[in-house]
């Protein structure tokens, strides 16, 4: 796959890039998932070549790999702390720093969350998207966060995969039935609904913001 770098500032940012393209997340991917994550996106694309993906992975080690698997599936990458204008092409941006996590949320209707579909530890609360209006998907690994996924589930703000194929159908689905926004709405329905999840979220994300020091 050829890299073209994307610049990712508040001015020229990647949400001008990605306007009018449709497009998901898949945040915090280990390893053993990019794989399936991109095998799911390369039949997503079957569907709409203008569909875009994009992802950040829970070790910075792990880039290689995501190159490697690119290159194998002839999937076009772009990096979004470089500067560089990019190609309309690109079908996968994927940033380095995971303290990109929170715009990348905002820029698509529906997150894969990773280390969910193995029994991996480097899970992060599905709360944070849900706040964002973000549909979510996630594998059956949801420890130590099967309260709050379930409370998602239960509102149809969530939905559980098990592998490549069930991720590329329920995005196909979603989007072709334009249920992602509904999934959104009923996940700030979710968060909004008591006080203990509104004082949890604003702890959440500015635990995350200042371990990051961003504020």
């Amino acid at each position: 796959s050829s890299v073209a770098p994307l610049p990712f500032s508040e001015n020229n940012s990647v949400s001008s890039i990605l306007k009018g393209r449709p497009s998901w997340a898949a945040l915090n991917i280990h390893e053993r998932e990019i794989d399936i994550v991109l095998k799911a996106h390369r039949q997503v694309l079957r569907a709409a070549f203008q569909y875009c993906l994009t992802i950040s992975l829970s070790s910075a080690k792990t880039e290689g790999v995501l190159r490697e698997h690119c290159n194998k599936l002839d999937l076009r990458l772009s990096a979004v702390e470089d500067i560089q204008t990019p190609g309309e092409a690109t079908q996968v941006y994927f940033s380095k720093e995971p303290v990109h996590n929170i715009k990348l949320m905002r820029l698509a209707p529906i997150v894969f969350n990773g280390n969910t579909l193995a029994m991996l530890d480097q899970q992060k609360d599905p709360l944070i998207a849900a706040s964002l209006c973000c549909g979510i998907l996630h594998g059956p690994n949801t420890n130590p966060y099967s309260m709050e996924y379930e409370g998602l589930k239960s509102v149809g703000a969530a939905l559980q995969v098990q592998s490549s194929n069930e991720l590329a159908t329920e995005l196909n689905r979603l989007y072709s039935a334009n249920s992602a926004a509904s999934m959104g709405i009923a996940a700030l329905d979710f968060i909004s609904c008591g006080a203990e999840n509104t004082d949890k979220i604003v702890e959440l994300v500015c635990d995350y913001l200042n371990h990051r020091e961003l504020i």
